[in-house]
Protein backbone atom coordinates (compact mmCIF):
# COMPACT_ATOMS: atom_id res chain seq x y z
CA UNK A 1 0.00 0.00 0.00
CA UNK A 2 3.02 1.85 0.61
CA UNK A 3 3.95 1.85 -2.87
CA UNK A 4 0.36 3.56 -3.93
CA UNK A 5 1.19 6.36 -1.33
CA UNK A 6 4.67 7.11 -2.89
CA UNK A 7 3.29 6.76 -6.68
CA UNK A 8 0.79 9.32 -6.02
CA UNK A 9 3.17 11.48 -4.30
CA UNK A 10 5.83 11.48 -7.58
CA UNK A 11 3.08 12.58 -9.97
CA UNK A 12 1.86 15.06 -7.68
CA UNK A 13 5.66 16.46 -7.64
CA UNK A 14 5.89 16.40 -11.77
CA UNK A 15 2.94 18.24 -11.82
CA UNK A 16 3.47 21.24 -9.70
CA UNK A 17 3.56 24.13 -12.59
CA UNK A 18 2.66 27.52 -12.61
CA UNK A 19 3.52 30.35 -15.57
CA UNK A 20 3.50 34.12 -15.94
CA UNK A 21 3.23 36.27 -19.05
CA UNK A 22 3.48 39.42 -20.03
CA UNK A 23 3.82 41.14 -23.61
CA UNK A 24 5.94 43.54 -25.30
CA UNK A 25 5.10 45.35 -28.19
CA UNK A 26 6.55 43.87 -31.04
CA UNK A 27 4.21 40.45 -30.92
CA UNK A 28 6.61 38.31 -28.56
CA UNK A 29 5.65 38.04 -25.06
CA UNK A 30 8.59 38.12 -22.45
CA UNK A 31 7.30 35.59 -19.72
CA UNK A 32 7.91 36.60 -16.31
CA UNK A 33 5.88 36.39 -12.99
CA UNK A 34 4.55 39.79 -11.66
CA UNK A 35 3.44 38.63 -8.17
CA UNK A 36 1.64 41.77 -6.30
CA UNK A 37 1.65 41.19 -2.28
CA UNK A 38 -1.88 40.08 -1.55
CA UNK A 39 -2.45 37.74 -4.52
CA UNK A 40 -4.12 34.68 -4.04
CA UNK A 41 -3.29 31.70 -6.66
CA UNK A 42 -5.10 28.47 -6.06
CA UNK A 43 -3.56 25.51 -8.56
CA UNK A 44 -5.91 22.30 -9.04
CA UNK A 45 -4.55 19.36 -10.65
CA UNK A 46 -6.90 16.15 -11.30
CA UNK A 47 -4.63 13.03 -12.47
CA UNK A 48 -6.99 10.57 -14.76
CA UNK A 49 -4.81 6.81 -14.76
CA UNK A 50 -4.68 3.67 -15.96
CA UNK A 51 -1.64 1.59 -14.48
CA UNK A 52 -1.14 -2.08 -15.05
CA UNK A 53 1.08 -3.82 -12.91
CA UNK A 54 2.64 -7.09 -13.76
CA UNK A 55 4.04 -9.38 -10.85
CA UNK A 56 4.82 -13.27 -11.36
CA UNK A 57 3.35 -13.72 -14.16
CA UNK A 58 0.14 -12.03 -13.23
CA UNK A 59 -1.71 -8.70 -14.22
CA UNK A 60 -3.17 -6.60 -11.77
CA UNK A 61 -4.83 -3.37 -13.59
CA UNK A 62 -5.82 -0.52 -11.34
CA UNK A 63 -8.21 2.63 -12.10
CA UNK A 64 -7.00 5.58 -10.35
CA UNK A 65 -8.06 9.44 -10.11
CA UNK A 66 -6.32 12.27 -7.42
CA UNK A 67 -7.13 15.36 -7.13
CA UNK A 68 -4.86 18.07 -5.38
CA UNK A 69 -5.58 21.82 -4.42
CA UNK A 70 -2.72 23.74 -3.67
CA UNK A 71 -2.77 27.55 -2.30
CA UNK A 72 -0.36 29.96 -3.33
CA UNK A 73 -0.65 33.66 -1.44
CA UNK A 74 1.66 36.35 -2.26
CA UNK A 75 3.05 37.61 1.32
CA UNK A 76 5.54 40.79 0.05
CA UNK A 77 7.36 41.78 -3.02
CA UNK A 78 10.21 43.66 -2.94
CA UNK A 79 11.38 46.46 -5.54
CA UNK A 80 13.68 43.78 -7.59
CA UNK A 81 10.64 41.24 -7.81
CA UNK A 82 11.43 39.27 -5.50
CA UNK A 83 7.94 37.77 -3.53
CA UNK A 84 7.75 35.71 -0.45
CA UNK A 85 5.00 32.94 -1.28
CA UNK A 86 2.79 30.59 1.30
CA UNK A 87 2.55 27.73 -0.02
CA UNK A 88 -0.12 25.97 1.49
CA UNK A 89 -1.42 22.00 1.09
CA UNK A 90 -5.48 22.94 0.86
CA UNK A 91 -6.88 19.46 -0.73
CA UNK A 92 -6.28 16.11 -1.76
CA UNK A 93 -8.89 13.59 -2.95
CA UNK A 94 -7.70 9.83 -3.87
CA UNK A 95 -10.12 7.19 -5.94
CA UNK A 96 -8.72 4.35 -6.98
CA UNK A 97 -9.90 0.49 -7.91
CA UNK A 98 -8.47 -2.86 -8.63
CA UNK A 99 -9.04 -5.90 -8.68
CA UNK A 100 -6.34 -6.92 -5.65
CA UNK A 101 -6.27 -3.80 -3.46
CA UNK A 102 -9.96 -2.87 -3.62
CA UNK A 103 -11.65 0.64 -3.72
CA UNK A 104 -10.30 3.32 -2.03
CA UNK A 105 -12.41 6.69 -1.52
CA UNK A 106 -10.99 9.39 0.30
CA UNK A 107 -11.87 13.45 0.22
CA UNK A 108 -10.31 15.46 2.95
CA UNK A 109 -12.47 18.28 1.78
CA UNK A 110 -15.80 15.91 2.26
CA UNK A 111 -16.48 14.58 5.55
CA UNK A 112 -18.14 11.04 4.71
CA UNK A 113 -15.05 10.49 2.75
CA UNK A 114 -12.36 11.96 5.28
CA UNK A 115 -11.94 9.32 7.45
CA UNK A 116 -10.93 6.61 5.23
CA UNK A 117 -7.51 5.30 7.24
CA UNK A 118 -5.93 3.06 5.09
CA UNK A 119 -1.54 3.59 5.19
CA UNK A 120 -1.34 4.32 2.01
CA UNK A 121 -2.87 7.58 2.17
CA UNK A 122 -1.39 8.44 5.94
CA UNK A 123 1.04 10.68 3.61
CA UNK A 124 -1.35 13.08 2.08
CA UNK A 125 -3.53 12.97 5.44
CA UNK A 126 -0.84 14.14 6.81
CA UNK A 127 0.11 17.18 4.12
CA UNK A 128 -3.08 18.69 4.46
CA UNK A 129 -3.80 22.39 5.77
CA UNK A 130 0.49 22.44 6.10
CA UNK A 131 2.44 24.97 4.51
CA UNK A 132 5.89 26.19 3.61
CA UNK A 133 7.21 29.83 2.64
CA UNK A 134 9.08 30.13 -0.82
CA UNK A 135 11.06 33.04 -1.64
CA UNK A 136 10.99 33.00 -5.74
CA UNK A 137 12.39 36.08 -8.14
CA UNK A 138 10.66 37.02 -11.27
CA UNK A 139 11.70 34.70 -13.27
CA UNK A 140 10.05 32.42 -10.81
CA UNK A 141 13.69 30.79 -9.50
CA UNK A 142 13.27 29.40 -6.16
CA UNK A 143 15.86 31.39 -3.62
CA UNK A 144 14.97 30.25 -0.46
CA UNK A 145 12.22 27.49 1.56
CA UNK A 146 10.99 27.88 5.47
CA UNK A 147 8.75 25.95 6.71
CA UNK A 148 10.45 22.16 5.69
CA UNK A 149 11.35 20.68 9.21
CA UNK A 150 7.70 21.14 10.63
CA UNK A 151 6.66 19.40 7.49
CA UNK A 152 8.94 16.57 7.60
CA UNK A 153 8.19 16.02 10.95
CA UNK A 154 4.25 15.93 9.95
CA UNK A 155 5.34 13.26 7.49
CA UNK A 156 7.08 11.27 10.18
CA UNK A 157 3.92 11.44 12.64
CA UNK A 158 1.98 9.47 10.18
CA UNK A 159 4.10 7.01 10.04
CA UNK A 160 3.64 3.92 12.20
CA UNK A 161 6.40 2.67 14.34
CA UNK A 162 7.86 -0.48 13.05
CA UNK A 163 11.04 -1.29 11.34
CA UNK A 164 9.81 0.91 8.43
CA UNK A 165 10.39 4.29 10.20
CA UNK A 166 14.31 4.57 9.51
CA UNK A 167 14.07 4.12 5.98
CA UNK A 168 10.98 6.18 5.82
CA UNK A 169 13.02 9.11 7.66
CA UNK A 170 15.71 9.09 5.25
CA UNK A 171 13.38 9.08 2.12
CA UNK A 172 11.25 12.39 3.88
CA UNK A 173 14.77 14.05 4.60
CA UNK A 174 15.83 13.83 1.14
CA UNK A 175 12.28 14.40 -0.27
CA UNK A 176 11.56 17.02 2.11
CA UNK A 177 14.99 19.05 1.90
CA UNK A 178 15.62 22.69 0.73
CA UNK A 179 17.15 21.26 -2.06
CA UNK A 180 14.59 18.42 -3.14
CA UNK A 181 12.15 21.38 -3.20
CA UNK A 182 13.80 24.13 -4.97
CA UNK A 183 14.81 21.48 -7.77
CA UNK A 184 10.74 20.18 -7.37
CA UNK A 185 9.56 23.68 -8.23
CA UNK A 186 11.76 24.37 -11.01
CA UNK A 187 9.27 23.53 -13.35
CA UNK A 188 7.67 27.25 -12.32
CA UNK A 189 10.50 28.71 -14.03
CA UNK A 190 10.56 26.99 -16.91
CA UNK A 191 7.90 28.87 -18.26
CA UNK A 192 10.31 32.04 -17.89
CA UNK A 193 12.82 31.61 -20.28
CA UNK A 194 15.07 34.89 -20.87
CA UNK A 195 14.33 36.19 -23.75
CA UNK A 196 11.00 36.87 -25.34
CA UNK A 197 8.75 34.41 -27.46
CA UNK A 198 7.05 34.48 -30.43
CA UNK A 199 5.45 32.17 -32.54
CA UNK A 200 7.47 29.03 -33.55
CA UNK A 201 10.15 29.52 -31.09
CA UNK A 202 11.25 27.09 -28.27
CA UNK A 203 13.02 26.83 -25.06
CA UNK A 204 14.53 23.59 -23.10
CA UNK A 205 14.69 22.78 -19.16
CA UNK A 206 16.45 20.10 -17.30
CA UNK A 207 15.00 19.24 -13.96
CA UNK A 208 16.33 16.98 -11.54
CA UNK A 209 14.81 15.73 -8.79
CA UNK A 210 14.93 13.49 -5.65
CA UNK A 211 11.42 12.07 -4.51
CA UNK A 212 12.75 9.96 -1.75
CA UNK A 213 12.30 6.53 -3.42
CA UNK A 214 13.33 7.62 -7.25
CA UNK A 215 15.81 10.09 -8.76
CA UNK A 216 14.27 11.95 -11.97
CA UNK A 217 15.71 13.38 -14.46
CA UNK A 218 12.73 16.09 -16.86
CA UNK A 219 14.00 16.99 -20.06
CA UNK A 220 11.22 19.47 -21.55
CA UNK A 221 10.83 21.20 -24.79
CA UNK A 222 9.04 23.95 -24.91
CA UNK A 223 7.13 25.34 -28.01
CA UNK A 224 5.34 28.69 -28.36
CA UNK A 225 1.91 27.38 -30.82
CA UNK A 226 0.22 30.69 -30.51
CA UNK A 227 -0.07 34.02 -29.35
CA UNK A 228 -3.46 35.98 -28.90
CA UNK A 229 -4.00 39.45 -27.29
CA UNK A 230 -4.56 37.61 -23.89
CA UNK A 231 -3.12 34.00 -24.20
CA UNK A 232 0.01 32.55 -24.75
CA UNK A 233 -0.43 28.95 -26.23
CA UNK A 234 2.63 26.92 -25.28
CA UNK A 235 3.12 22.95 -26.17
CA UNK A 236 4.92 20.57 -24.27
CA UNK A 237 7.20 17.49 -24.65
CA UNK A 238 9.45 16.19 -21.91
CA UNK A 239 11.13 13.24 -21.73
CA UNK A 240 11.25 11.44 -17.58
CA UNK A 241 14.15 9.44 -17.11
CA UNK A 242 15.95 8.35 -13.64
CA UNK A 243 18.87 6.85 -11.82
CA UNK A 244 18.56 4.20 -8.71
CA UNK A 245 17.58 5.86 -5.62
CA UNK A 246 19.97 4.88 -2.74
CA UNK A 247 20.45 1.40 -1.33
CA UNK A 248 18.26 -0.06 1.83
CA UNK A 249 15.61 1.79 0.76
CA UNK A 250 11.69 -0.57 1.27
CA UNK A 251 11.16 0.64 -2.39
CA UNK A 252 12.46 2.05 -5.22
CA UNK A 253 11.24 3.42 -8.43
CA UNK A 254 13.42 3.35 -11.91
CA UNK A 255 11.46 5.36 -14.88
CA UNK A 256 11.95 2.84 -18.25
CA UNK A 257 10.16 4.82 -20.78
CA UNK A 258 8.60 8.57 -19.93
CA UNK A 259 7.14 10.32 -22.08
CA UNK A 260 5.09 13.60 -21.34
CA UNK A 261 2.96 15.96 -23.97
CA UNK A 262 0.35 18.61 -23.73
CA UNK A 263 -0.01 22.12 -24.06
CA UNK A 264 -0.78 24.79 -21.47
CA UNK A 265 -2.29 28.79 -21.53
CA UNK A 266 -0.84 31.34 -20.13
CA UNK A 267 -2.81 34.37 -20.01
CA UNK A 268 -0.53 37.81 -20.99
CA UNK A 269 -3.29 40.33 -18.97
CA UNK A 270 -2.89 38.69 -15.52
CA UNK A 271 0.45 36.99 -15.53
CA UNK A 272 -0.84 33.54 -14.48
CA UNK A 273 -1.48 29.98 -16.23
CA UNK A 274 -4.74 29.61 -16.82
CA UNK A 275 -5.05 25.88 -17.53
CA UNK A 276 -3.30 23.26 -19.34
CA UNK A 277 -3.73 19.52 -19.92
CA UNK A 278 -0.31 16.62 -19.91
CA UNK A 279 -0.77 12.70 -21.26
CA UNK A 280 1.79 10.76 -19.50
CA UNK A 281 2.99 7.42 -21.19
CA UNK A 282 5.22 5.69 -19.12
CA UNK A 283 6.55 2.47 -17.78
CA UNK A 284 7.82 1.21 -14.29
CA UNK A 285 9.91 -1.27 -12.23
CA UNK A 286 9.52 -0.75 -9.38
CA UNK A 287 11.59 -2.81 -6.39
CA UNK A 288 9.35 -3.33 -3.56
CA UNK A 289 11.04 -5.38 -0.67
CA UNK A 290 12.53 -7.24 -2.88
CA UNK A 291 9.95 -8.18 -5.26
CA UNK A 292 10.38 -6.60 -8.35
CA UNK A 293 6.69 -5.13 -10.06
CA UNK A 294 6.28 -3.56 -13.76
CA UNK A 295 3.98 -1.32 -13.85
CA UNK A 296 2.51 1.03 -17.25
CA UNK A 297 1.16 3.94 -16.77
CA UNK A 298 -0.71 6.43 -19.19
CA UNK A 299 -3.09 9.24 -17.59
CA UNK A 300 -3.61 12.62 -18.04
CA UNK A 301 -2.98 15.68 -15.78
CA UNK A 302 -5.75 18.61 -16.10
CA UNK A 303 -4.63 21.87 -14.41
CA UNK A 304 -6.07 25.35 -13.68
CA UNK A 305 -5.14 28.02 -11.51
CA UNK A 306 -7.80 30.94 -10.51
CA UNK A 307 -6.65 33.95 -9.00
CA UNK A 308 -7.84 35.96 -6.50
Amino acid sequence: MGRKHLLVGTITVLALVVAAASASADGEALLRCRFKPGQKYRLATTFAQDIKQHFEGRENPMKQTVHVEIDMNVLSVDAEGMADIKVTYRRFALKQSSPAGGTIDYDSADPEKADVDPPALAGLKALVGKSLTVTMDERAQVKGVKGLKELREALLDAVPPGPGREAARRQTERMVSEEAIVKQMASVGANCPEKPVGVGDTWKQVQETDVGFAKLKITSTYTVASLTDETVHVNLKSVVTSADAEGGLPMTIRVDKGNQTGRVKIARANAVLTDGTIHQDMHLTVTFQGRVIEMDLKGTADMKVTIE
